[in-house]
């Protein structure tokens, strides 16, 4: 699936550190990161590059050494597609402008959806499938329950 949307080499998360050594990679310039930041914390860290990026959408309630990055020094950003409106920043009406690039952007087919799997039925029987299947740690792409 990662491939057909654009990516050059992909590793498995498990083990982060020994697949991107595998793969040939000391270390790596970006990183993104969608799922559980606290858990591939400690592998970001070691894996980023020298003035590397590490840039994530996910929240956690765990506590994060960012000081692991200072020496080399790279910068860690936390994304939240809403900071714009929550805040009142000076550059808000900017969140517009990407939304409507984005809604280009899938128009066009040029970003596609990652949704894999489909539960239909709104319940607390297809929420808990939904978990338990996420829970397995096998499920690439997304997982949607709709009603």
């Amino acid at each position: 699936m990662v491939p057909e949307m654009g990516a050059h080499q992909t590793v498995k998360h498990h083990d982060l550190i020994a697949q991107l050594r595998t793969a040939g990679h000391e270390n790596v310039d970006y990183i993104t990161q969608y799922a559980d930041t606290a858990q591939h914390w400690d592998a970001m860290c070691e894996l980023i590059a020298p003035q590397g990026r590490i840039g994530t959408i996910v929240e956690t309630s765990e506590k994060l050494d960012i000081s692991a990055l200072q020496g080399k020094p790279a910068a860690l950003m936390w994304e939240l597609m809403f900071t714009q409106s929550l805040f009142g920043t000076a550059d808000m009406a900017r969140q517009g402008r990407i939304l409507s690039r984005v809604a280009r952007l899938v128009d066009g087919g040029i970003i596609r959806t990652t949704e894999q799997k489909t539960r239909h039925g709104l319940s607390a029987t297809k929420i808990k499938e939904a978990h338990a299947i996420i829970e397995t740690g096998r499920m690439i792409g997304k997982l949607v329950v709709a009603n």
